[in-house]
């Protein structure tokens, strides 16, 4: 019995003394807000708008208390003044979602966590703190907030410094405040994976994309082909021959692609179908599912970055979108030198012979088309602890872009490792 299966390729942390008492019942605590915007009607200044390239996640109204102390310089009396100290707020969407407080700290009710640096400022309402636009300092995950890039507090309501002078060095007050809270990410350059590139869903470029290895014969000759040989279509396989159950791959790929191609790369995966020899395996479509499920159980990193930035959603093996399971499929292997006989010594199956059955599992990622220029992908992917892994797939796609009116030849293509 040979299964093939595959691994590759209500208070913060800060403790303030603050009375007990129940946000929840301040006023306007009922507010919700949609994640996608649509009942967001807001005029915003132009110092707060956020860069290019990151677009609205999340939104939540926070109500709460801003935090202040009276410090006196005993210098001169007529500079002591009240000091912010931190916020301490419960966030609302589609009911209590989260809290705010010191840091200034986000933290969602998933675990996640963003923490911000001012940008900048803009007093929209004399009687209210002022608007603001953050960068996120940190973050941390997985969740929501993991990969926010931007803060904006809008719509604020209350919250600013008493007038009048306290009585004693380092009495605090909690003035009531509510505030629009929107968190934005870098939008990403890949498709998201409830979408449907180019008429297919991730589940079926996940089959496609192992159709593609499985059927590419592994010898020196096919090895050492660019991967733009053999594609067609808006849409580039970039599927590797060969399957390999363990060690360490570390591979270079240079090539270059037509502008307006869309690149499908897979940063770490696994299959598994019934051949074997000198009888296939008798296991079912949801047995073989379940022994990938349990393979991907020691996947202990992965990660993936275009022109050294990470894509957003791909440092979690567990709980990142991409992690796709395909419909099953069937693959027909080489005409010579079939991957089945070659890595895993199943030369009773002929080359040129159809499988049927066959299911995958792995981090998919569908790479929107890239400007024209050179760009570098790189996926990381690590099975078993970190200090001493039994696989991993390092894998650097060095790809320039050429323009769609370009005429001669490709450019030089070659594979490294």
């Amino acid at each position: 019995m040979n299964t093939l299966h595959q691994i590759i390729g209500c208070l913060g942390p800060t403790r303030l003394k603050i009375p007990a008492l129940c946000l929840a019942l301040l006023p306007g605590a009922s507010s919700s807000v949609r994640a996608d915007g649509g009942d967001i009607q807001l005029s915003i200044p132009p110092a707060l708008q956020v860069p290019v390239g990151n677009t609205l996640a999340y939104a939540a109204k926070g109500v709460g208390v801003q935090i202040y102390v009276w410090a006196v310089n005993h210098t001169n009396a007529l500079l002591s003044s009240w000091v912010f100290q931190a916020p301490h707020a419960v966030l609302f969407g589609e009911g209590l979602v989260g809290i705010h407080y010191a840091g200034p700290t986000w933290q969602n009710d998933d675990g996640s966590k963003v923490a911000g640096a001012r940008v900048a400022s803009v007093t929209v309402d004399s009687n209210a703190i002022p608007w603001l636009l953050l960068r996120a300092a940190s973050t941390s995950g997985p969740g929501i907030f993991s990969d926010i890039t931007y803060i904006q507090r809008l719509r604020t309501e209350g919250g600013l410094a008493p007038i009048t002078p306290g009585l004693v060095d380092g009495q605090q007050v909690l003035v009531p405040y509510s505030a629009q809270y929107l968190f934005y990410r870098a939008q990403s350059p890949v498709f998201s994976a409830d979408s449907r590139p180019y008429g297919a869903t991730y589940q079926q470029w996940a089959a496609r994309f192992w159709q593609r290895k499985l059927s590419l014969p592994v010898d020196a000759a096919s090895e050492q082909l660019p991967l733009s040989a053999g594609q067609s279509g808006p849409v580039w396989v970039l599927a590797r021959p060969g399957a390999r159950s363990g060690g360490v791959l570390v591979e270079t790929n240079v090539f270059s692609v037509p502008a307006g191609k869309a690149l499908l790369v897979e940063a770490l995966g696994e299959w598994a179908d019934d051949s074997d020899c000198p009888t296939f395996d008798p296991f079912t479509e949801i047995q073989l599912r379940n022994f990938l499920s349990s393979n991907w159980g020691a996947v202990s990193q992965i990660s993936c970055t275009l022109d050294g930035v990470t894509v957003p959603g791909t440092t979690d093996p567990r709980n990142t979108p991409y992690l796709i399971g395909s419909r099953a499929f069937s693959y027909t292997l080489a005409d010579h030198d079939n991957v089945l006989g070659v890595d895993f010594g199943l030369t009773c199956i002929p080359d040129g012979t159809t499988i049927d059955g066959a299911v995958d599992e792995g981090v998919f990622l569908m790479f929107a088309p890239l400007p024209v220029g050179h760009h570098t992908i790189h996926t990381l992917g690590v099975v078993g602890p970190a200090p001493s892994p039994f696989v991993v797939v390092d894998s650097t796609y060095e790809i320039t872009v050429t323009p769609r009116h370009a005429v001669g030849g490709p450019i030089d293509d070659e594979k490294s490792n």
